[in-house]
């Protein structure tokens, strides 16, 4: 995800094809981009792309059993930025674990 511009067009893409064609990496990379336009706290918070974004989030992180309803559940009382930080630590965790499993996998297989 070079530019802006790149990011933009990707994340139609994946707002239309939904969260099961996005990556680990491009996940992790989209919920920093998230939080980078949350912090200003303007409107953005309020905002179609923010909810879409955010949503695209959170279904891939349920379909790929990071997280759990019960876990988005009790999260719903947070601010958004909050929510999204307590998400990244699972997330890059998850991607350390499998990027770490493949790299195995093919040193096994050499």
């Amino acid at each position: 995800m070079k530019t802006d511009k790149d990011f933009n067009k990707l994340l139609r893409v994946f707002l239309k094809v939904g969260w099961k064609n996005i990556t680990q990496r491009q996940i992790l990379s989209l919920a920093y981009r998230e939080l980078d336009k949350l912090l200003p706290l303007d409107d953005y918070w309020e905002s179609d792309e923010h909810y879409d974004i955010s949503n695209l989030i959170y279904d891939w992180c349920l379909g790929n059993k990071l997280i759990t309803q019960e876990w988005l559940d009790d999260t719903l009382r947070h601010l958004d930025d909050e929510r999204l930080m307590e998400l990244l630590p699972i997330l890059f965790s998850n991607y350390r674990k499998n990027v770490s499993r493949r790299l195995t996998e093919t040193l096994m297989n050499t």
